[in-house]
């Protein structure tokens, strides 16, 4: 499975968690809240890796 393949399985992942949070009866603005922040903390995560902070050179690295 190329990067694609697996991005596009990765977000069929996700789709399925999100509907069944919902389903579990969370609020859909919730399960979207949720899963943005989950997506933006992950995001930094994978630039800056867990030290913790953000340097000026990882909020550089995130915003490109």
């Amino acid at each position: 499975m190329n990067e694609q393949e697996q991005a596009q399985e990765a977000m069929v992942q996700f789709i399925e968690l999100a509907n069944k949070l919902k389903n579990d009866g969370l609020p859909v603005k919730v399960v979207s809240w949720g899963l943005m922040n989950a997506s933006a903390t992950y995001a930094t995560y994978s630039v800056v890796g867990n030290a913790g902070a953000l340097t000026e050179s990882g909020i550089g690295k995130v915003a490109d």
